[in-house]
């Protein structure tokens, strides 16, 4: 027995294929059947057959490639096309090992249907017909198939001696060499070409043949054989030159190979040093999405602590009611702990000196104890001593530096400018706290009412206002504040107040007078202070 395999593999057939019947409609449904093969059970199929409508239907033959003749055994798919509906369903999958199916026999002429069961498949191969042994409906018939002879060693005879064998080789050679010969003769022949000297002196050969050789043609012209070897050489120095040519373009596209070789290799370093910058990128975007989150998390804290240091700042400053209360007694008249401290411009009506200075020592004391709770340093530093306390100027150039203390109580008619003064300073100093507290303040010579509604002021104090610079409205301008003499004697002539409430009126050196243009630090129109220490003049505009 020799090994079957796809190669012997001749025709595909199928004996009762089985039907749907429709009950509903009492119909018979109506089908088309193909056939598939495949090398393994989930590979595509490398041969598919066409679609019949029959019973018994049996294919086209087949023919395979060198590349699937070897295999010795195939998945066969049987399918079924609905032709109404155009869907298509297997019928079976079968494995077949082509060594192990059943000789069937050499024709199929007296062969019954009824032997097979259903969607039976019948293989035909070089040697008869095959098919799978579990496709018979009752015992697998016998059928004789003579695949060798046994034979009397006596009577078997050697058909062809070694010399016989090397003459029939001799023989076969000779045949293939005069065919060979005879093949090209018949193109020379066709082609009408001349013959060669060999034919023409051979002596064996035909007469018909020497005459078709040597039939008698137009014998072509110098300048037609001229003009044909002229073109040959254009031809060969055309080729000779597309040689080149090529030489050259493959030349050149080695270089562009190692070339683009090259930039590949720099491509793929190039992308794994991004791929590498991406991840780091990544890394990094993850640490700041967490930094980002505890950076909120510490703003939130930070915006609950300034929450809590706002309501402690004002529950501290609303306390200072009761150490320093403030009362207003009558209309534009307030009292400090029961000391009555008129406005700036009735300080020089005071009857009592002595009430004037310790009324002052206490808002002196106040404005110290709530530039502490705000953090606010003053612009104009405080010397807390009671009613002998002290205001200091440390802005204005034009002053000595051992004459910036300015006394905060009345010291005699001759220290009355120094007095009101640093009245003003204190006042200046009460516009700042007011500003950080986001109150505007109108009128700079109101000083108890001004921290009267300081400390009642219910909003929330703020510290975004404590950078506004105070040098933006009213101004003490340095250049009319000349130096103080270094002796409070030195001042011989006597001084003068002008109080206004609208514009300040200030005194020239020449006697005329001028109104000014300018407001107080808060926007206000409470005045302009010049404090002038001249022999010839003095003026105060408080």
């Amino acid at each position: 027995l020799f090994q079957q395999r796809l190669r012997n593999l001749i025709q595909i057939m199928a004996y009762n294929m089985q039907h749907d019947r429709d009950f509903e409609n009492d119909t018979i449904q109506k089908y088309s059947y193909y056939y598939t093969l495949h090398a393994t059970t989930m590979s595509s199929p490398l041969y598919m057959s066409e679609k019949l409508e029959s019973e018994h239907p049996k294919w086209m033959e087949v023919e395979f490639s060198n590349e699937y003749g070897t295999f010795t055994g195939v998945i066969i798919r049987l399918w079924r096309h609905n032709i109404k509906t155009q869907s298509d369903t297997v019928i079976s999958v079968s494995g077949v090992y082509f060594s192990g199916m059943v000789y069937i026999g050499p024709r199929l002429l007296h062969t019954d249907p009824a032997l097979f069961k259903g969607n039976t498949i019948i293989f035909y191969m070089h040697g008869g017909y095959f098919t799978s042994p579990n496709n018979f409906l009752n015992e697998q018939p016998e059928y004789a198939r003579i695949t060798s002879i046994s034979l009397n060693p006596k009577q078997v005879r050697s058909s062809y001696t070694i010399n016989m064998l090397s003459k029939l080789h001799s023989l076969q050679q000779e045949i293939k060499r005069e065919t060979s010969e005879c093949d090209i003769l018949r193109q020379k022949i066709s082609e009408g070409g001349n013959h060669t000297d060999k034919y023409a002196g051979s002596r064996n050969s035909s007469a018909t043949l020497r005459k078709l050789l040597s039939r008698n043609k137009p014998r072509p012209s110098v300048e037609l054989l001229t003009s044909v070897k002229k073109q040959i050489e254009d031809a060969r120095f055309r080729v000779q030159l597309l040689k080149q040519e090529k030489l050259r373009k493959e030349n050149h596209v080695k270089v562009r190979h190692v070339i683009s070789e090259k930039e590949k290799e720099l491509i793929d370093d190039l992308g794994c040093d991004l791929m590498n910058k991406y991840r780091t990128l990544n890394k990094d975007m993850t640490r700041l999405r967490e930094r980002k989150k505890v950076n909120e998390e510490r703003k939130q804290i930070v915006m609950n602590v300034a929450a809590q240091l706002l309501h402690r700042r004002r529950q501290l400053i609303s306390d200072l009611n009761q150490i320093f209360p403030i009362v207003e007694v009558s209309p534009d008249r307030y009292e400090i702990c029961s000391v009555f401290l008129p406005n700036s411009e009735h300080l020089g009506d005071s009857s009592s000196d002595t009430g004037t200075g310790v009324a002052l020592g206490h808002v002196v004391s106040l404005i110290q104890a709530i530039s502490t709770f705000l953090s606010l340093p003053l612009r104009y530093p405080v010397l807390q001593l009671s009613s002998r306390s002290k205001v200091i100027d440390p802005v204005t150039v034009d002053i000595p530096d051992n004459e910036r203390e300015f006394a905060l109580y009345p010291r005699g008619s001759s220290y009355r400018l120094q007095f009101h003064y640093g009245v003003y300073l204190i006042n200046k100093n009460i516009a700042q706290l007011r500003l950080d507290c986001g109150l505007s303040t109108s009128d700079l010579r109101t000083t108890l009412a001004n921290l009267y509604s300081l400390l009642n002021h219910k909003k929330s104090t703020t510290s975004s206002s404590r950078h506004r610079s105070l040098s933006g409205s009213s101004t003490v301008d340095s250049s009319s504040i000349s130096s103080l003499n270094t002796s409070a004697s030195s001042l011989s002539s006597p001084l003068h107040i002008h109080k206004t409430m609208s514009a300040p009126i200030m005194i020239n050196k020449a006697g005329s007078a001028s109104q000014a243009n300018s407001v107080d630090s808060a926007g206000s129109g409470g005045g302009q202070f010049e404090y002038s220490p001249r022999r010839g003049h003095e003026s105060v505009a408080s």
